[in-house]
């Protein structure tokens, strides 16, 4: 891959697709179909971009990129009404079992709320106080939690919780990572779509900030 690429103009927003696709979401050919740019992120081809069907492809430039334009019309569409994105490449850990409760309030910094359904951020620290790890964390059981983090963390952060597991066996570490989709519904209308989507209860009545909850969509 590299040697293809010696003669060529280093130009700055360009994604090299040599040796690519390795890793794909379920959506991947949808979004291809509309128009979606991909850049790799951890293995794994995430939309970056979407332009009109049929235009030239990537342009390098040092100049304004050819798809400035597109990111512009994104943006007012997603602000003005609701927008979205595929975080399938997101890592995505478990921790189970009768010590995890006691493992995550031990081993990550920053309190995280105790009680099914609560959503906390936190992170793994360095023992000179550093942050090593940054994590989304959900309780969904009493022993069960689902845990997020940046895309090209995934086999750093599972190596870090991984060395830190009790020796007794009452924390199991599982990377569910690929296994499920992941999808970010944004924009002022994104509730609307939502409740008219599930048959869950949508509201911030039922759904207050920093809350996870299951609903089944139709």
């Amino acid at each position: 891959k590299s040697h293809s690429y010696n003669l060529k103009v280093a130009f700055p927003n360009i994604d090299e697709h040599g040796d690519r696709p390795v890793k794909m979401s379920p959506v991947h050919d949808r979004l291809a179909a509309q128009g979606a740019r991909f850049i790799a992120r951890n293995g794994w081809e995430c939309p970056d971009v979407f332009v009109p069907l049929g235009e030239p492809g990537e342009r390098g430039s040092f100049g304004k990129p050819d798809w400035t334009a597109h990111v512009a019309a994104e943006y007012r569409s997603v602000t003005s009404g609701a927008g979205v994105l595929d975080l399938t490449s997101m890592p995505s850990f478990e921790l189970s079992g009768p010590g995890a409760a006691g493992f995550v309030q031990s081993v990550l910094a920053g309190r995280v709320s105790p009680g099914q359904g609560n959503v906390s951020f936190a992170t793994l620290l360095t023992r000179r106080g550093g942050i090593r790890c940054l994590f989304a964390v959900s309780q969904i059981a009493a022993d069960r939690f689902r845990l997020t983090a940046p895309a090209v963390a995934e086999v750093h952060h599972f190596d870090c919780l991984e060395r830190l597991l009790p020796r007794d066996a009452s924390v199991r570490l599982t990377n569910l990572t690929g296994r499920n989709g992941i999808f970010l519904l944004c924009g002022p209308r994104a509730g609307a779509i939502l409740r008219a989507a599930t048959d869950g209860q949508i509201d911030c009545d039922h759904c207050p900030p920093l809350t996870a909850h299951f609903a089944k969509v139709r």
